[in-house]
């Protein structure tokens, strides 16, 4: 248990310094020395080379934190330690400009306030939800970027989103037991594509997935091939949730367990916008995290992670 509290805190600790140093370079303009740098093309990027990845870190230790804060019984020092962890990596989550992310958490957090107590529930989405209004409004491009999910228009993005969401379909509706083929997405869509537009300038991002990684397994693999993979983490998600019910009220197992549910709640919403099933930094973290919570779920007396 130890070990596993030693991962989880350093890292908290290591995250929310990143998002420190990235926001303190924002205010005073500073250039690192090295190449790479934390806040990049109005963004909090970190050690990534984009918004999107980072989002989703940051996001998933911000549903860790926020369940330790709530459902693990520890001192108050801790407890004041864990809420200062949350709002770091729910700033650095906002600043990330991750729209994926901004509804991910916008869904994510109600669900582990309401399995708390509706009156914890109520209390925190009516201070949470103010203070994320004001930061949006206050901040010019965070509140243009939080808007922007509103147009499906004029926004590149979602226009994007949306015209690839029809092409996935058309692959599905023409190949609904096995799909086009398993890594064929970039060799078909432009095929599928001309049926719209012959002039539709593609993202490279594009070429990869259908920016929904539901309807991208679903056209290359099927519906057999998404019933798998649905399947599968679903299996996980109920699998975490009952360790986390096995394990004592309180306690640091019960915490982390139900933490590791909540990660792969965000995990799951944030598929529906975005391939973040293949992005490895994100992938890395929540295979960690789940490692650690059956692993600590296994110490307890009387618990069985099988």
């Amino acid at each position: 248990k130890e070990i596993a509290k030693i991962a989880v805190f350093t890292l908290f600790l290591t995250t929310s310094l990143v998002i420190f140093i990235a926001i303190f370079q924002d205010i005073t303009g500073i250039v690192l020395p090295n190449s790479h740098q934390l806040f990049s093309d109005g963004a909090i990027v970190g050690f990534f080379s984009h918004h999107l990845p980072a989002g989703g870190f940051f996001s998933t230790l911000a549903v860790l934190s926020v369940s330790f804060f709530l459902f693990w019984e520890t001192s108050s020092r801790l407890k004041t330690t864990l809420a200062l962890f949350s709002l770091i990596l729910l700033l650095g989550t906002v600043l990330s400009l991750s729209r994926t992310y901004f509804v991910s958490m916008a869904v994510t957090l109600p669900i582990i306030l309401l399995r708390k107590k509706f009156r914890i529930a109520f209390i925190g989405i009516t201070v949470i939800s103010p203070l994320i209004l004001l930061l949006s409004l206050s901040l010019p491009h965070v509140k243009g970027r939080a808007l922007s999910i509103l147009d499906l228009k004029k926004n590149p993005s979602n226009v994007e989103r949306l015209y690839l969401w029809r092409v996935a379909g058309d692959m599905i509706k023409d190949n609904p037991v096995v799909g086009v083929g398993f890594k064929q997405w970039g060799e078909r869509v432009s095929e599928y594509a001309a049926k719209y537009s012959s002039e539709w300038n593609f993202s490279e991002a594009s070429f990869h997935h259908a920016h929904d990684v539901y309807l991208t397994v679903a056209a290359e693999t099927g519906m057999v091939g998404l019933v798998f993979f649905l399947g599968f983490w679903l299996c996980l998600l109920f699998l975490t949730i009952r360790t986390a019910l096995a394990c004592r009220s309180g306690s640091f197992a019960r915490a982390l367990n139900l933490g590791a549910s909540y990660v792969l709640i965000n995990l799951l919403i944030g598929g529906v916008f975005e391939e973040n099933f293949g992005t490895l930094p994100i992938m890395h973290l929540v295979a960690l995290i789940l490692a650690l919570s059956f692993f600590v779920a296994g110490k307890e007396p009387e618990v069985s992670c099988g």
